[in-house]
């Protein structure tokens, strides 16, 4: 308690171009600085803080960058949860300096186990992270090429053509010839972005099986799970983290992915509306696309006969997103006991691992 009282609590509030930082130091006196955010604003700003602050930032582009330069200082520093401090601090009033104070506020008069704090992720995660980050800009970028590409053809009078029959880069090189000149110059182009997206697509491919490799029992027991995939995958390990201990339980895990309702409770009304907006983008995506494959597998198990028992009392789209999180949940039980699903033969789940090449 002694020491505690010698603590100083430190708000950062991170903007895109500037920083805006204050100390309540343990007299209850405050002090100011602002920093820009490049590497000088950022390396200013470590020199500044002292070995007995406590800060506390919000999570950003920047946030964990900057935590963990003051974490190799040796500086104790927390991650907040943004969305969830909404919660804990409206105010009609929004500013920079307001907002660094009420995190230098909260830091200071709420016990830490108390806060949203967000890990900070290990190298391992970041690599996965961004590997996840520019897989998905290149399968947008391809998709979006596939769409330019279907619409030239159908401004040419070629409306028979489907996008999936594009995917096919023979079909795709002949329909491309059969277009007039100035139609076939723009094809060309489009063309050329298909075939830069399905190289760089194939280059991540193998950057994730190499980082999957990395993790083999891990990935095993995940990919046990029926309509896991590499990419799903590594966003579970990326995310979740190879041993769970970022989440105390299994209901965390859940809204940590967004696949948790919206309540609206008031007296007796009790209202469950859509799935909250926030949770790992990621996570999310891949999770649900991942629940579709389970109801077209042999191997789907009690998830796919949970799934056509929900169906008869609700939309498919939310029998899909109740599947997601129990998939999810599921995960999350198995790497904690370190245990296989038994939904899937082991004959089959090393086939599907010799398949996605990760043995």
């Amino acid at each position: 308690m002694q020491q505690e009282s010698k603590k100083n609590y430190v708000g950062i509030d991170l903007g895109k171009r500037k920083l805006d930082a204050i100390r309540i130091d343990h007299n209850g006196s405050f002090e100011r600085r602002n920093f820009s955010t490049d590497m000088t604003g950022r390396n200013m700003l470590i020199k500044w803080l002292k070995p007995n602050d406590k800060v506390a930032l919000e999570t950003g582009n920047l946030a964990f960058l900057i935590a963990e330069m003051i974490q190799n200082k040796k500086i104790e520093v927390y991650v907040l949860n943004a969305g969830q401090l909404q919660l804990i601090y409206n105010s009609l009033k929004k500013t920079d300096k307001e907002d660094s104070l009420k995190l230098a506020r909260l830091v200071q008069r709420i016990p830490v186990e108390e806060l949203p704090v967000v890990r900070i992720p290990d190298e391992y995660e970041k690599q996965a992270r961004a590997l996840l980050t520019n897989q998905e800009y290149w399968v947008t970028s391809r998709t979006r090429a596939y769409n330019y590409l279907h619409s030239l053809l159908c401004n040419n009078g070629i409306t028979t053509v489907t996008k999936k029959e594009l995917k096919n880069a023979d079909f795709r090189k002949a329909i491309i010839n059969s277009l007039d000149k100035n139609y076939k110059k723009l094809a060309e182009s489009v063309e050329e972005e298909v075939i830069l997206a399905d190289k760089k697509l194939d280059d991540i491919e193998d950057q994730i099986i190499e980082l999957l490799k990395e993790k083999k029992e891990e990935t095993k027991i995940v990919m046990s799970v029926c309509g896991i995939g590499k990419v799903t995958a590594l966003a579970i390990l990326g995310y979740i983290g190879t041993d769970c201990n970022r989440f105390k339980h299994v209901k965390q895990v859940a809204y940590y992915a967004g696949l948790v309702p919206r309540v609206d409770q008031s007296g007796t009304l009790d209202k469950r509306l859509g799935i909250i907006k926030g949770g790992s983008h990621h996570l999310k995506r891949l999770i649900v696309q991942g629940a579709w494959s389970v109801i077209r597998s042999k191997n789907g198990g009690i998830l796919k006969a949970k799934y056509e028992e929900l169906i008869k009392r609700k939309p498919k789209g939310k029998a899909i997103i109740a599947i997601a999180r129990k998939m999810i949940e599921l995960v999350y039980t198995l790497l904690k006991k370190r245990e296989y699903c038994n939904y899937m033969p082991l004959l089959e789940l090393n086939k599907k691992l010799a398949v996605n090449k990760i043995f």
